[in-house]
């Protein structure tokens, strides 16, 4: 099947209920091995007790308890969900001091209210206290019915963090006035903390954002003994990135993905410690530091990250201290969708695991869900982890059954027929290609053997019957129907069954998936009733062009045979083209940097972002953001792919970038300023993490000073506002007005200038100085203003303290002088781009000789051409059309 389709496809095809799931081979290291400790769920995230219980979220509403591999059949609470698409309940946390206080923290869509909700129930023993729900925050309005977030985590403060997905709508994700697409911050009761970062100058819920940029952080990782937190943020086009959750920090969405590679990005940002592509996977889900009470897997393993793909089925090792993968620990899982290390050393992990492609109900809704268990045994003799199930099949279909193991390679497979070993089978999986009636009453079983030992499955029962499966015929959506978002789609189906004739409801469902690529989102859960309904397409989601929808209905006769089928609907594709003038500038589209001018495909009607950068440079110039050509002003343009062509242009105005090196810098081995033993160099920036290293040999670890003295350009006249980044004291002047100052030891400190105006192409004095005291080091110097964007101060608008050009940076000088050739040497240093013209005239006034030149920032080396001048004493004059300055020197000509 291929999304680029351009007209719907029918599909009629059977779901052979009766035919097992095979997965791929699951493989261990040796040594490992798992055990399936509960199936039949619809699993999103658990949580264990100190007492060892499992506390297990099913989507749907329930949380289930599983105590000594056990699981319970009752459940510890239901509540009611908004359960459509990926909404649902999502997450669980227990409170540090359970056993005090007995309460369970859950987070949950909210039904008819388009919000997520957290709330903390009171537990007592294995069931909770009916009406202890306490509602302790909810979120914005949620747009879309996708990227939800959920993970909850406390930390070593006794506070709670949960994250919550920007809701499919990118720009909540870095804008402040939305809790979405965030790692918000809260007390055990909901309140929030007043040192959260942005309390101060945000209010209401907002106050509780920790940190930002995030598109779905649907899981979360913890390291008890460094108190870490990390956070997994599925990717969108590129990349699934692990991150280290600090303070304030900003994580990049929805201006990039991945690792930054030149973006103009705030100086709150920070790269993911570890980044891979779609080729590996395509959401990372799940997550767990092993750092068990006791540990039981080999020492290689103690203190690593372990972390899942839901599409790769892998579990890998990234290793914490170089933050670099270690190993593949598992191949061959579906859809794993969380993990945790268990008191005992081992791993937990749940599966949203189903038929084929993911269950015929995906995430909405499945039955299929499975929670394993992986221990370490030291021996690599086989053990079952799934054993064949009986078959009940119609006379001449197939018949398979299927076998999973662990253990050393290599594994060996001999399948046995009522006691008797079956001839060539010897795969995991053994089938009857055609059974007849005599078939009906044999017993399957296998024989799993390595080289370490040998183990039998259990029998599994083939009964075959003369019953008939049931048919299905759709008779909409029509064959040419195409979609495009914000459409209603209508699906009906006719069923009936060879022996019973037109079949009930209640032996009737259905449910609608949306397919993206190789993996499925869910649209409808699995509904009982007649064949028929309608289903809106959002203009909300995925912006992919690899998309389609399918609608699936099942049937099942009164002796338990069933028949599924599905008709597929593929959308209308368009294209539209981004522009900038001047050509060749970088636009964010939908979070990817692309480089104008450049086509976008897309699904008609679909919502669509694009982002101009307020300001971005390319080769010697920098470029500010306008407006876009259609009249609108906000840098982001969101609009819907339209359905005929149509082109989109950012429109910039230009300024040359300066010609700096960089800031005269003195490094003191003292916190004085006045050790006689200084260090003299030029830095480029003002950007350095010394960690806990001396900047450089001779110079100490602690207790050592820096002063960095010269000019600073500004691109424009207007506001500018300075931020300094340190650990420990820092403290800046320009112009001899000091900017700020933080003198005294502290943690890294973010300190923010009053807004200082400064007129465009004038180099101003600027001193800044820093003294680290002790127990790291660094130190970073950041601006931003009316026009752009949060950079550190970058080398090109930065002039050492014995740079030639004067204040205003304009200088004119003629050397030799007197002139002793037939020619005038003229230095003219700018710092703009400009023309000149000039003119010289004898001192009575008599113009002898005119002419132009251009200017490049920087000195212009000009050679004039005086041959004929008679001796005596001339005025050059000089007038720059940029300035609106006129500059007069003397020379002498052959005396």
């Amino acid at each position: 099947m291929h999304a680029g389709l351009q007209r719907c496809i029918l599909v009629l095809t059977l779901v052979m209920a009766f035919f097992p799931v095979v997965s791929a081979q699951v493989t261990l290291p040796d040594g490992f091995h798992r055990t399936l400790v509960a199936d039949r769920l619809d699993p999103t995230a658990m949580t264990q007790a100190p007492d060892g219980r499992l506390f297990l979220t099913m989507k749907h509403g329930k949380v289930l308890i599983v105590r000594d591999d056990q699981l319970l059949p009752d459940p510890f609470v239901t509540v009611q969900v908004d359960n459509n698409n990926e909404r649902g309940l999502g997450g669980i946390a227990l409170h540090p001091q359970f056993e005090q206080t007995h309460w369970v923290y859950l987070f949950y869509t909210v039904p008819g209210a388009n919000i997520n909700r957290l709330s903390r129930f009171t537990a007592n023993g294995d069931v909770a206290i009916p009406g202890s729900e306490e509602i302790l925050f909810e979120t914005d309005e949620l747009r879309a019915a996708i990227h939800n977030g959920g993970a909850m985590q406390f930390g070593a403060d006794g506070k709670l963090y949960l994250s919550t997905g920007e809701g499919s709508e990118p720009r909540n994700a870095e804008s402040l006035s939305s809790v979405l697409g965030k790692i918000l911050r809260l007390n055990d009761d909901g309140t929030i903390p007043e040192d959260n970062p942005f309390y101060d100058e945000l209010s209401g819920k907002h106050r509780a954002i920790w940190a930002y940029g995030l598109r779905n952080a649907y899981s979360m990782g913890y390291d008890p003994v460094t108190d870490r937190l990390y956070a997994n943020d599925v990717g969108g086009g590129d990349w699934e990135e692990i991150n280290l959750i600090e303070r304030g920090a900003f994580y990049g969405w929805d201006r990039l993905e991945g690792v930054s590679n030149g973006h103009n990005l705030p100086a709150n940002y920070r790269d993911p410690v570890y980044a891979y592509d779609h080729s590996e996977g395509c959401a990372i889900v799940g997550a767990t530091v092993y750092r068990p009470e006791t540990l039981a897997f080999p020492a290689q393993y103690h203190g690593k990250y372990f972390y899942a793909d839901y599409c790769a089925g892998a579990i890998r090792v990234l290793d914490l201290n170089t933050y670099q993968p270690q190993e593949t620990f598992m191949t061959g899982g579906q859809r794993i969708v969380a993990m945790l290390t268990s008191h005992d050393g081992g791993l937990y992990y749940l599966e949203r695991r189903g038929i084929s492609d993911g269950s015929p109900q995906d995430n909405t809704g499945t039955d299929e869900g499975m929670l394993w268990k992986v221990t370490y045994g030291g021996s690599g003799a086989p053990q079952i982890a799934i054993h064949p199930e009986p078959r009940l099949v119609p006379v001449g279909e197939p018949a398979a059954f299927y076998v999973e193991a662990s253990g050393s390679a290599p594994l060996t497979y001999q399948w046995y027929r009522d006691g008797q070993p079956v001839a060539g089978a010897l795969e995991q999986s053994f089938a009857i290609p055609a059974t007849s009636l005599s078939d009906s009453g044999s017993v399957m079983q296998c024989l799993v053997t390595n080289a370490q030992g040998q183990v039998w499955s259990d029998s599994a029962l083939l009964s075959v019957t003369n019953n008939h499966r049931p048919e299905i015929q759709f008779v909409s959506p029509d064959p040419e129907f195409i979609y495009r978002a914000g459409d209603t789609i209508a699906f009906a189906a006719v069923v009936q069954d060879p022996e019973e004739g037109v079949l009930p409801a209640d032996q009737i469902s259905w449910w609608v998936q949306f397919h993206h690529n190789t993996h499925t989102h869910p649209v409808a859960g699995e509904q009982p009733g007649p064949p028929q309904g309608t289903f809106v397409v959002p203009r909300i989601g995925e912006i992919d062009t690899d998309v389609w929808y399918r609608v699936y209905v099942r049937a099942r006769d009164k002796q338990g045979l069933t028949h599924t089928a599905f008709a597929e609907v593929f959308p209308q594709m368009t294209s539209y083209i981004v522009d900038s003038e001047p050509a060749g500038l970088e636009m964010l589209v939908d979070g990817k940097v692309r480089r104008t001018p450049f086509e976008v495909f897309s699904v008609a009607g679909i919502q669509r972002t694009v982002v101009a950068p307020v300001n971005q440079v390319m080769g010697d110039r920098i470029y500010f953001f306008d407006g876009w050509q259609q009249g609108v002003e906000d840098p982001a343009l969101v609009f819907h792919a339209p359905e005929a062509a149509e082109t989109f242009v950012a429109q910039y105005r230009s300024r040359p970038l300066g010609t700096g090196t960089g800031l005269s810098a003195t490094y003191f081995p003292d916190v004085t300023f006045s050790h006689p033993d200084s260090t003299h160099r030029i830095d480029t920036t003002i950007d350095f993490n010394f960690f806990f290293d001396a900047p450089f040999a001779g110079l100490p670890e602690d207790m050592f000073s820096i002063r960095w003295r010269g000019f600073l350009l500004p691109y424009e006249t207007g506001n500018h506002t300075f931020t300094g980044i340190v650990n420990d004291g820092l403290r800046m002047w320009i112009d001899g007005e000091q900017v700020f100052e933080l003198w005294e030891p502290t943690a890294t400190a973010r300190l923010v200038g009053g807004t200082t105006w400064l007129e465009g192409g004038r180099l101003y004095p600027v001193t800044i100085e820093y003294y680290e005291y002790t127990w790291g080091a660094n130190v970073q110097l950041w601006w931003s203003g009316d026009t752009f964007e949060q950079e550190i101060v970058p080398r090109s608008q930065l002039f050492p303290a014995d740079y030639v050009g004067t204040r205003d940076e304009l200088a004119v000088a003629i050397n030799p002088n007197p002139v002793a050739a037939q020619r005038l040497d003229v230095t003219v240093t700018t710092l703009i781009a400009d023309e000149m013209t000039y003119r010289i005239f004898q001192p009575g006034g008599q113009r002898v000789l005119e002419g132009a030149q251009q200017l490049v920032i920087g000195n212009n080396q000009l050679q004039i051409p005086i041959g004929g001048l008679p001796p005596g004493i001339y005025l050059f004059e000089a007038s720059f059309n940029a300035r609106d300055v006129r500059v007069v020197r003397r020379f002498v000509v052959g005396l």
